[in-house]
């Protein structure tokens, strides 16, 4: 249904509680601001024309004539009456206020379900996890560089050829070489991935990230030894690395910031700040949960949106800055986990035409 189609269903439902205007007793009022009342007076003069006569209730004489300025006074008002009505019975309300909406549309076609892994051979879709053999020097070869993308309702783990372990969630791209070369061990990712890198001191492991392809807009590098953390992606806007144990040094924008456990580097509109962070939110994703720990409403749709591949609307934008405590499991089909929202009885929420609707 057209945003259009919408508003014209809407304001019809509205129309159906608001009564008509009353075009008699519009007449009848106009008719009586037009006249003295019952009980005033006026002399008249006697029919056979003899001296002016008695004063004589206005009641008991014939009404008065109605003067073409009068009538034309009346047709105006009948005029403006009928197109006033005619105006509210066919515009669209809404149009007057356009209700909010926020709207992701999603990067994967709906018939793309599944994990793909790219290569100089050619695409295939992949089934279990991806564990790349580490070279040793007698066995090393030229690299290949590989690249796995996740769809909508999709993450995936794989272990790299050095023992480095990735969580890569949906809506996701990690380029990686099938081995690693001398200097350094460098991935490239777009979306959200959590990684658990194997120590090597000789060589430090890059996260180069591009949350925008083809665009150097929010892009940074990730440079650690060993450690566990979390990057989350998906917009140059909206960018985050999370440190759950070891160290980690973020490049962005020629600055660098050293992160210890449990903080946090964002870049929010092209501002970046650190601080310290409850990481089991964050990191649940990975264990199969949506956690929301004091999240707004408007956050918790935008990870449902990319999960379950929808668009969201939100009819009231109050509800945009709820803030609740929601956990579920990520398999839940999407009609139980709106299910389970609604009864938090924050929102009236329901799926019409692949959007979520929030009321």
């Amino acid at each position: 249904m057209s945003a259009q189609e919408e508003w014209e269903l809407r304001s019809a439902l509205i129309r159906d509680k608001v009564d008509a205007p009353d075009v008699d007793k519009e007449w009848h009022n106009f008719l009586s601001s037009h006249r003295t009342s019952a009980t005033s007076y006026h002399r008249i003069t006697s029919p056979r024309g003899g001296r002016e006569g008695a004063l004589a209730p206005r009641s008991s004489l014939p009404a008065p004539r109605i003067s073409i300025k009068t009538w034309l006074s009346i047709a105006a008002m009948l005029a403006v009456l009928a197109g006033g009505w005619y105006w509210y019975q066919h515009s669209p309300l809404d149009n007057q206020h356009p209700t909010p909406r926020f709207t992701i549309d999603a990067q994967y076609p709906a018939s793309s379900t599944q994990v793909v892994l790219t290569s100089a051979d050619g695409a295939r879709q992949m089934e279990g996890d991806i564990n790349l053999q580490p070279s040793t020097s007698t066995q090393r070869k030229k690299a290949k560089m590989l690249a796995l993308t996740t769809p909508c309702g999709h993450d995936y783990h794989l272990t790299l050829a050095d023992g480095t372990e990735v969580w890569l969630n949906a809506e996701s791209r990690l380029e990686f070489p099938d081995v690693f070369d001398k200097s350094a061990r460098e991935v490239r990712l777009h979306g959200e991935a959590y990684f658990q890198v194997a120590k090597d001191a000789k060589h430090p492991f890059i996260v180069q990230v591009l949350p925008q392809e083809n665009s150097a807009e929010g892009a940074f590098r990730t440079r650690v030894l060993g450690t566990q953390f979390n990057i989350r992606a998906y917009h140059p806007k909206d960018i985050s690395v999370t440190l759950i144990e070891g160290k980690v040094c973020v490049e962005a924008a020629d600055d660098k910031q050293v992160l210890a456990p449990h903080q946090q580097w964002a870049m929010h509109n092209g501002m970046q700040s650190v601080k310290t962070v409850d990481t089991y939110p964050l990191t649940q994703w990975k264990e199969g949960f949506f956690y929301f720990d004091n999240q707004t409403l408007l956050q918790i749709m935008q990870q449902l949106a990319h999960w379950y591949n929808v668009n969201v609307a939100f009819d009231d934008p109050s509800k945009t800055k709820v803030r609740l405590h929601f956990v579920t499991e990520r398999n839940n089909s999407l009609a139980e986990t709106l299910r389970q929202l609604n009864d938090l009885h924050v929102a009236d929420i329901s799926l019409s035409h692949n959007v979520i609707v929030v009321k």
